[in-house]
Protein backbone atom coordinates (compact mmCIF):
# COMPACT_ATOMS: atom_id res chain seq x y z
CA UNK A 1 0.00 0.00 0.00
CA UNK A 2 1.10 3.37 -0.77
CA UNK A 3 2.01 5.54 2.36
CA UNK A 4 -0.14 7.39 4.37
CA UNK A 5 0.74 10.89 5.73
CA UNK A 6 -0.59 12.03 8.85
CA UNK A 7 -2.14 14.98 7.00
CA UNK A 8 -4.06 13.73 4.97
CA UNK A 9 -7.80 15.57 3.61
CA UNK A 10 -10.23 14.27 5.01
CA UNK A 11 -12.14 12.42 1.78
CA UNK A 12 -9.09 10.77 0.76
CA UNK A 13 -8.73 9.61 4.49
CA UNK A 14 -12.17 8.50 4.29
CA UNK A 15 -11.33 6.74 0.64
CA UNK A 16 -8.57 4.75 2.39
CA UNK A 17 -10.68 3.51 5.13
CA UNK A 18 -13.19 2.38 3.01
CA UNK A 19 -10.95 0.77 0.84
CA UNK A 20 -8.95 -1.15 3.69
CA UNK A 21 -12.61 -2.37 5.09
CA UNK A 22 -13.65 -3.61 1.40
CA UNK A 23 -10.25 -5.59 0.87
CA UNK A 24 -11.09 -8.19 3.84
CA UNK A 25 -15.10 -8.34 3.43
CA UNK A 26 -17.88 -8.92 1.39
CA UNK A 27 -20.47 -5.76 1.68
CA UNK A 28 -23.55 -4.81 0.11
CA UNK A 29 -23.31 -0.77 -1.60
CA UNK A 30 -22.79 1.59 1.02
CA UNK A 31 -22.28 -0.79 3.95
CA UNK A 32 -18.34 0.16 3.51
CA UNK A 33 -19.41 4.13 4.24
CA UNK A 34 -20.76 3.37 7.47
CA UNK A 35 -17.88 1.06 8.41
CA UNK A 36 -16.12 3.64 7.85
CA UNK A 37 -17.85 6.13 9.83
CA UNK A 38 -18.39 4.11 12.88
CA UNK A 39 -14.85 3.65 13.71
CA UNK A 40 -13.96 7.49 13.35
CA UNK A 41 -16.71 8.17 15.97
CA UNK A 42 -15.16 5.88 18.59
CA UNK A 43 -12.28 8.44 18.92
CA UNK A 44 -14.63 11.03 20.24
CA UNK A 45 -16.31 8.72 22.78
CA UNK A 46 -14.65 10.30 25.71
CA UNK A 47 -14.84 9.23 29.23
CA UNK A 48 -18.63 9.56 30.70
CA UNK A 49 -16.80 13.03 32.86
CA UNK A 50 -15.27 14.86 29.65
CA UNK A 51 -16.97 16.97 27.27
CA UNK A 52 -18.56 15.00 24.60
CA UNK A 53 -18.98 15.36 20.53
CA UNK A 54 -22.38 13.11 20.83
CA UNK A 55 -25.06 12.15 23.83
CA UNK A 56 -26.08 9.29 22.44
CA UNK A 57 -23.42 6.68 20.09
CA UNK A 58 -25.32 3.38 18.14
CA UNK A 59 -24.02 0.06 18.91
CA UNK A 60 -23.00 -1.62 15.94
CA UNK A 61 -24.29 -4.74 15.10
CA UNK A 62 -22.51 -7.40 12.31
CA UNK A 63 -24.24 -10.37 11.46
CA UNK A 64 -25.29 -12.66 8.69
CA UNK A 65 -27.18 -15.78 8.23
CA UNK A 66 -24.45 -18.40 8.33
CA UNK A 67 -20.80 -18.93 9.71
CA UNK A 68 -18.00 -17.85 8.26
CA UNK A 69 -19.50 -14.82 6.35
CA UNK A 70 -16.45 -12.32 7.41
CA UNK A 71 -17.84 -11.26 11.16
CA UNK A 72 -14.63 -12.15 13.18
CA UNK A 73 -12.46 -11.12 10.38
CA UNK A 74 -14.27 -7.62 10.62
CA UNK A 75 -13.85 -7.20 13.96
CA UNK A 76 -10.13 -7.59 13.64
CA UNK A 77 -10.53 -4.98 10.67
CA UNK A 78 -12.02 -2.50 13.03
CA UNK A 79 -9.48 -3.13 15.98
CA UNK A 80 -7.50 -1.20 13.65
CA UNK A 81 -9.36 1.63 13.37
CA UNK A 82 -11.80 2.54 16.82
CA UNK A 83 -9.99 4.47 19.79
CA UNK A 84 -8.83 2.04 22.35
CA UNK A 85 -9.97 -1.41 21.42
CA UNK A 86 -10.95 -4.46 23.94
CA UNK A 87 -11.52 -7.32 21.86
CA UNK A 88 -13.57 -9.98 24.24
CA UNK A 89 -15.53 -13.50 23.30
CA UNK A 90 -15.82 -14.62 26.68
CA UNK A 91 -15.67 -12.19 29.33
CA UNK A 92 -17.95 -11.11 33.14
CA UNK A 93 -20.05 -8.37 32.42
CA UNK A 94 -18.52 -7.37 36.29
CA UNK A 95 -15.28 -6.48 33.83
CA UNK A 96 -16.83 -5.19 31.67
CA UNK A 97 -18.19 -2.73 33.93
CA UNK A 98 -14.77 -2.21 35.55
CA UNK A 99 -13.27 -1.46 31.89
CA UNK A 100 -15.19 0.76 30.62
CA UNK A 101 -15.42 3.29 33.27
CA UNK A 102 -11.57 2.86 34.18
CA UNK A 103 -10.25 2.76 31.01
CA UNK A 104 -13.46 3.85 28.30
CA UNK A 105 -12.77 0.93 25.97
CA UNK A 106 -14.62 0.65 22.79
CA UNK A 107 -15.61 -3.30 22.69
CA UNK A 108 -15.76 -5.40 20.32
CA UNK A 109 -17.97 -8.65 21.08
CA UNK A 110 -17.89 -11.82 18.98
CA UNK A 111 -19.64 -14.93 19.31
CA UNK A 112 -22.35 -13.04 20.80
CA UNK A 113 -24.95 -15.02 20.62
CA UNK A 114 -23.19 -17.57 22.23
CA UNK A 115 -22.65 -15.00 25.27
CA UNK A 116 -26.09 -14.16 25.37
CA UNK A 117 -26.92 -18.25 25.38
CA UNK A 118 -26.09 -18.57 28.89
CA UNK A 119 -29.36 -16.62 29.94
CA UNK A 120 -29.78 -16.05 33.38
CA UNK A 121 -28.56 -12.76 35.48
CA UNK A 122 -25.58 -12.76 32.69
CA UNK A 123 -27.99 -12.44 29.77
CA UNK A 124 -29.87 -9.33 32.19
CA UNK A 125 -26.34 -7.74 32.77
CA UNK A 126 -25.25 -8.00 30.00
CA UNK A 127 -28.49 -6.42 27.71
CA UNK A 128 -28.49 -3.66 30.45
CA UNK A 129 -24.81 -2.88 29.90
CA UNK A 130 -25.46 -2.40 26.31
CA UNK A 131 -29.12 -0.58 26.48
CA UNK A 132 -27.75 1.98 29.30
CA UNK A 133 -24.14 2.28 27.61
CA UNK A 134 -25.36 4.06 24.23
CA UNK A 135 -25.81 7.47 26.15
CA UNK A 136 -23.11 9.81 28.18
CA UNK A 137 -25.85 9.24 31.22
CA UNK A 138 -25.64 5.62 31.48
CA UNK A 139 -25.23 3.65 34.58
CA UNK A 140 -25.99 0.31 36.11
CA UNK A 141 -25.96 0.01 40.00
CA UNK A 142 -24.49 -3.32 41.61
CA UNK A 143 -23.13 -4.51 45.19
CA UNK A 144 -19.51 -4.82 45.51
CA UNK A 145 -17.41 -6.33 48.18
CA UNK A 146 -17.79 -8.06 51.05
CA UNK A 147 -20.34 -6.08 52.90
CA UNK A 148 -22.17 -5.47 49.46
CA UNK A 149 -21.74 -2.26 48.99
CA UNK A 150 -24.02 -0.04 46.12
CA UNK A 151 -22.05 1.10 43.66
CA UNK A 152 -22.70 3.07 40.04
CA UNK A 153 -20.81 2.06 37.31
CA UNK A 154 -21.29 4.20 34.22
CA UNK A 155 -21.36 2.42 31.01
CA UNK A 156 -20.90 4.64 28.18
CA UNK A 157 -18.52 3.91 25.48
CA UNK A 158 -18.73 2.83 21.73
CA UNK A 159 -19.18 -0.98 21.20
CA UNK A 160 -19.46 -3.04 18.48
CA UNK A 161 -21.29 -7.12 18.57
CA UNK A 162 -20.74 -9.84 16.13
CA UNK A 163 -23.24 -12.85 15.91
CA UNK A 164 -25.78 -15.05 14.65
CA UNK A 165 -29.57 -14.72 15.25
CA UNK A 166 -31.78 -12.36 16.69
CA UNK A 167 -30.77 -9.78 20.05
CA UNK A 168 -33.82 -8.19 21.98
CA UNK A 169 -35.95 -5.69 20.55
CA UNK A 170 -34.42 -2.99 23.17
CA UNK A 171 -31.37 -3.62 21.89
CA UNK A 172 -32.27 -3.67 18.59
CA UNK A 173 -33.43 -0.27 18.45
CA UNK A 174 -30.26 1.24 19.89
CA UNK A 175 -28.17 -0.81 16.55
CA UNK A 176 -26.65 0.07 13.35
CA UNK A 177 -26.91 -3.56 11.95
CA UNK A 178 -25.00 -4.84 8.89
CA UNK A 179 -25.75 -8.18 7.30
CA UNK A 180 -22.49 -9.52 5.88
CA UNK A 181 -22.27 -11.88 3.17
CA UNK A 182 -20.79 -15.39 2.33
CA UNK A 183 -18.00 -14.33 -0.57
CA UNK A 184 -18.54 -16.23 -3.88
CA UNK A 185 -16.14 -18.42 -5.16
CA UNK A 186 -15.75 -15.54 -8.12
CA UNK A 187 -15.09 -12.80 -4.73
CA UNK A 188 -11.95 -12.21 -3.57
CA UNK A 189 -11.09 -10.68 -0.08
CA UNK A 190 -7.04 -10.86 1.10
CA UNK A 191 -5.97 -12.68 4.40
CA UNK A 192 -6.12 -10.08 7.25
CA UNK A 193 -3.40 -11.57 9.48
CA UNK A 194 -0.82 -11.66 5.84
CA UNK A 195 -1.46 -8.17 5.02
CA UNK A 196 -0.99 -7.31 9.26
CA UNK A 197 2.29 -9.00 9.38
CA UNK A 198 3.83 -7.44 5.95
CA UNK A 199 1.82 -4.01 5.88
CA UNK A 200 2.11 -3.42 9.46
CA UNK A 201 3.59 0.22 9.22
CA UNK A 202 0.18 1.18 6.63
CA UNK A 203 -1.60 0.56 9.42
CA UNK A 204 -0.02 2.60 11.81
CA UNK A 205 0.43 5.15 9.30
CA UNK A 206 -3.74 5.10 9.10
CA UNK A 207 -4.20 5.37 12.67
CA UNK A 208 -2.12 8.71 12.67
CA UNK A 209 -4.02 9.73 9.90
CA UNK A 210 -6.89 9.12 11.86
CA UNK A 211 -5.86 10.99 14.86
CA UNK A 212 -5.00 13.89 12.97
CA UNK A 213 -8.41 14.03 12.03
CA UNK A 214 -9.88 14.56 14.67
CA UNK A 215 -7.66 16.89 16.20
CA UNK A 216 -8.32 18.96 13.32
CA UNK A 217 -12.26 18.05 12.69
CA UNK A 218 -13.65 18.02 16.50
CA UNK A 219 -15.23 21.35 16.91
CA UNK A 220 -16.94 21.28 13.37
CA UNK A 221 -18.36 17.15 14.24
CA UNK A 222 -18.99 18.39 17.86
CA UNK A 223 -20.79 21.48 16.78
CA UNK A 224 -22.59 20.70 13.69
CA UNK A 225 -25.84 20.06 12.66
CA UNK A 226 -26.45 16.57 10.83
CA UNK A 227 -29.10 15.65 7.74
CA UNK A 228 -30.48 12.55 9.01
CA UNK A 229 -32.88 12.60 6.62
CA UNK A 230 -36.68 12.57 7.38
CA UNK A 231 -38.10 9.04 6.24
CA UNK A 232 -36.00 7.36 8.88
CA UNK A 233 -38.05 8.66 11.44
CA UNK A 234 -37.62 10.04 15.18
CA UNK A 235 -37.16 6.02 16.97
CA UNK A 236 -33.90 5.85 13.93
CA UNK A 237 -32.69 9.81 14.14
CA UNK A 238 -30.30 9.14 17.53
CA UNK A 239 -28.54 6.25 16.26
CA UNK A 240 -27.80 8.04 13.15
CA UNK A 241 -27.48 11.56 13.94
CA UNK A 242 -23.91 10.85 14.73
CA UNK A 243 -22.56 9.03 11.48
CA UNK A 244 -24.41 12.11 9.96
CA UNK A 245 -22.67 14.52 11.88
CA UNK A 246 -19.04 13.21 10.78
CA UNK A 247 -20.22 13.01 7.21
CA UNK A 248 -20.87 16.21 6.93
CA UNK A 249 -17.01 16.61 7.12
CA UNK A 250 -16.52 14.73 4.18
CA UNK A 251 -19.55 17.17 2.09
CA UNK A 252 -22.20 16.63 0.44
CA UNK A 253 -21.48 13.57 -1.39
CA UNK A 254 -20.90 11.58 1.38
CA UNK A 255 -24.02 12.75 2.92
CA UNK A 256 -26.02 11.87 -0.14
CA UNK A 257 -24.49 8.38 -0.29
CA UNK A 258 -25.25 7.68 3.71
CA UNK A 259 -28.81 8.69 3.73
CA UNK A 260 -29.32 6.31 0.19
CA UNK A 261 -27.76 3.60 2.57
CA UNK A 262 -29.38 4.11 6.77
CA UNK A 263 -32.99 4.84 4.61
CA UNK A 264 -32.21 1.23 2.69
CA UNK A 265 -31.38 -0.04 6.30
CA UNK A 266 -33.78 0.74 8.38
CA UNK A 267 -36.01 -0.79 5.44
CA UNK A 268 -34.08 -4.04 5.44
CA UNK A 269 -34.20 -4.16 9.28
CA UNK A 270 -37.73 -2.31 10.45
CA UNK A 271 -38.69 -4.40 13.33
CA UNK A 272 -41.90 -5.75 13.09
CA UNK A 273 -45.45 -4.05 14.67
CA UNK A 274 -46.03 -4.49 18.12
CA UNK A 275 -49.38 -7.22 18.54
CA UNK A 276 -51.28 -3.97 19.83
CA UNK A 277 -50.40 -1.77 16.71
CA UNK A 278 -51.10 -4.63 14.57
CA UNK A 279 -54.95 -4.55 15.79
CA UNK A 280 -54.77 -0.94 15.13
CA UNK A 281 -53.57 -1.90 11.62
CA UNK A 282 -56.37 -4.34 11.58
CA UNK A 283 -59.27 -2.24 12.50
CA UNK A 284 -57.71 0.37 9.42
CA UNK A 285 -58.21 -2.65 7.34
CA UNK A 286 -61.52 -3.04 8.70
CA UNK A 287 -62.78 0.66 8.37
CA UNK A 288 -61.67 0.98 4.84
CA UNK A 289 -64.03 -2.00 4.05
CA UNK A 290 -66.77 -0.97 5.86
CA UNK A 291 -69.44 1.17 4.32
CA UNK A 292 -71.05 2.42 7.95
CA UNK A 293 -70.05 4.76 10.64
CA UNK A 294 -70.85 2.18 12.99
CA UNK A 295 -69.61 -1.22 13.96
CA UNK A 296 -70.32 -3.98 16.69
CA UNK A 297 -67.28 -5.05 18.71
CA UNK A 298 -68.34 -8.59 17.44
CA UNK A 299 -67.81 -7.68 13.74
CA UNK A 300 -64.70 -6.18 13.86
CA UNK A 301 -63.52 -8.98 16.08
CA UNK A 302 -64.65 -11.52 13.56
CA UNK A 303 -63.35 -9.14 10.57
CA UNK A 304 -59.70 -9.25 12.11
CA UNK A 305 -59.63 -13.15 12.89
CA UNK A 306 -60.31 -13.71 9.13
CA UNK A 307 -57.78 -11.67 8.19
CA UNK A 308 -55.57 -12.98 10.39
CA UNK A 309 -55.99 -16.40 11.69
CA UNK A 310 -53.19 -17.30 13.21
CA UNK A 311 -52.97 -13.95 15.58
CA UNK A 312 -52.87 -14.16 19.37
CA UNK A 313 -51.93 -11.30 21.95
CA UNK A 314 -49.38 -11.44 24.54
CA UNK A 315 -51.33 -10.86 28.65
CA UNK A 316 -50.13 -9.34 31.27
CA UNK A 317 -49.86 -12.74 32.38
CA UNK A 318 -47.39 -13.99 29.67
CA UNK A 319 -50.04 -15.84 28.14
CA UNK A 320 -51.01 -15.61 24.65
CA UNK A 321 -54.96 -15.35 24.09
CA UNK A 322 -57.25 -14.98 20.86
CA UNK A 323 -58.45 -11.81 19.90
CA UNK A 324 -61.99 -11.76 21.51
CA UNK A 325 -64.34 -8.71 22.07
CA UNK A 326 -62.86 -8.24 25.82
CA UNK A 327 -59.09 -8.31 24.20
CA UNK A 328 -60.12 -6.12 21.66
CA UNK A 329 -61.59 -3.48 24.08
CA UNK A 330 -58.31 -3.86 26.03
CA UNK A 331 -55.73 -3.05 23.01
CA UNK A 332 -57.76 -0.16 21.95
CA UNK A 333 -58.33 1.62 25.30
CA UNK A 334 -54.44 1.96 24.86
CA UNK A 335 -55.32 3.97 21.47
CA UNK A 336 -57.69 6.19 22.96
CA UNK A 337 -60.97 4.59 21.67
CA UNK A 338 -63.42 2.94 23.65
CA UNK A 339 -66.69 0.85 23.22
CA UNK A 340 -70.41 2.36 23.13
CA UNK A 341 -73.71 1.67 22.98
CA UNK A 342 -74.01 1.89 19.17
CA UNK A 343 -77.87 3.61 19.53
CA UNK A 344 -78.80 1.52 16.59
CA UNK A 345 -81.43 -0.40 18.23
CA UNK A 346 -79.72 -2.99 18.33
CA UNK A 347 -78.27 -3.10 21.96
CA UNK A 348 -74.87 -3.70 20.89
CA UNK A 349 -71.76 -1.78 22.32
CA UNK A 350 -68.96 -1.15 19.31
CA UNK A 351 -67.03 1.25 17.79
CA UNK A 352 -67.62 4.50 15.77
CA UNK A 353 -65.20 5.12 13.14
CA UNK A 354 -64.62 9.26 13.93
CA UNK A 355 -62.99 8.10 17.19
CA UNK A 356 -60.34 6.31 15.41
CA UNK A 357 -59.11 9.19 13.50
CA UNK A 358 -56.78 10.58 15.37
CA UNK A 359 -55.24 7.18 16.76
CA UNK A 360 -54.45 6.24 12.85
CA UNK A 361 -52.84 9.62 12.24
CA UNK A 362 -50.66 9.79 15.18
CA UNK A 363 -49.94 5.66 15.05
CA UNK A 364 -50.10 5.04 11.21
CA UNK A 365 -49.11 7.69 9.16
CA UNK A 366 -45.50 8.37 8.25
CA UNK A 367 -43.61 10.25 10.12
CA UNK A 368 -43.31 14.09 9.08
Amino acid sequence: MDIIPTEIEPIDLLFEIRKVIKRFVVLAEGEDLILALWPLGTHLVRPYDQSQAFDFYPILRATSPDKESGKSTLRKVLVQLCANPKETMNISTANLYRLIERKQRTLLIDEFDSMMAKGGEFSTDMTNLLNSGCEQSGIVDRCVGNDHEPKEFHTWSAKAIFGIGDITDTTASRCITIVLMKKLPSEHVDRLADVLRTESVWFDQLKQAIAHFIDENEIDITTGMSSVPPELGNRAYDRWEPLFRLAEVFGKDVVRELSETAVRLELETDDPPSPELNVLVCTKEFWDNHQGDRASSKSICEFINRLQEDMVIPTHLGRMERLTQRVLARILRLFGIRPEQLGDGSNQRGYFRANFKDAFNRYLCPAS
